[in-house]
């Protein structure tokens, strides 16, 4: 009785056994699938839900339509006038900018031998893995708005200025500064992309900070909003003013903006049969 009893015990085990290594892959992916469902699927859900709300994050939301996206495409002279312009002219100069530069560099650095050619991708790796550290130390202190800022000190000296020159709070300089550290800062994983494609290693693909011109400039809206962006834009509503409604909303349609643009973008750049 006890054989049979143990036959039946390892006939379960050898089925349970089997079954899992049936659905080996789907195991595998299991981890992935639920952190993906919890941190992505879950958020953006409810991004939606709260859009359709006027909600400001201590009353119940209160249910009021599209009212959030007809105001964000109606009245919002914010969204139209410097989000999305800004957001597009940084999207554009960063991206191509950033893809040229990468690519120059990868390529040269392929002419280079190996040893020489190590040490100077990892210099020039170095600045993206720094990221806010950097931004917060170094950049703030070279574009400080006094005598001390490293720039305006240098520019003071030869005469080229008469008085400091307030670099992250001037609507001026602003956006131009926030392309240049973006530049800077992405162009290690840039770079090393371009030259691990040369070099017939699989890349990784990186994405931009979208709030650094508010680490810049350490405000929110940007003066003069500059630099604001529609992730800015889109944390100034939900996370200063409390309308995270509001704030939802653009953030969906910042999705529905991102998903356009990667439809257009495997449709220009896919493989044709």
């Amino acid at each position: 009785m006890s054989k049979l009893k143990y036959k039946k015990a390892d006939n379960l085990i050898q089925r349970f056994l089997g079954f899992l290594d049936h659905h080996s892959v789907f195991w595998m992916q299991l981890p992935f699938i639920l952190l993906f469902v919890v941190f992505i699927i879950i958020p953006i859900l409810i991004a939606i839900v709260l859009s359709f709300t006027d909600f400001n994050s201590i009353e119940f939301p209160n249910f009021v339509g599209l009212d959030n996206y007809v105001n964000i495409l109606t009245n919002d002279t914010i969204f139209m006038e410097n989000a999305l312009p800004n957001t597009i002219q940084f999207a554009v100069i960063v991206g191509f900018g950033g893809y040229f530069l990468s690519f120059f560099l990868a390529w040269t650095l392929a002419q280079v031998t190996p040893i020489p050619r190590t040490i100077m991708a990892v210099i020039l790796y170095l600045p993206s893995m720094t990221g806010g550290i950097m931004l917060s130390t170094v950049w703030q202190v070279i574009f400080a708005g006094d005598k001390i800022g490293y720039l305006n000190s240098f520019l003071l000296k030869l005469d080229f200025i008469q008085k400091p020159i307030l670099w992250l709070s001037d609507g001026k300089y602003l956006m131009t500064i926030m392309i240049l550290v973006t530049l800077w800062s992405s162009m290690g994983i840039g770079f090393l992309a371009m030259l691990s494609g040369i070099l017939n290693i699989n890349p990784e693909l990186y994405e931009a900070n979208g709030s650094i011109g508010v680490m810049l400039s350490g405000a929110n809206p940007t003066p003069g909003y500059a630099g604001q962006l529609l992730v800015t834009h889109a944390e100034e509503h939900a996370f200063i003013r409390y309308e995270m409604g509001y704030g939802a909303a653009v953030s969906v349609l910042i999705l529905l903006l991102v998903w356009g643009i990667s439809q257009i973008s495997k449709r220009l750049f896919a493989e044709k049969d």
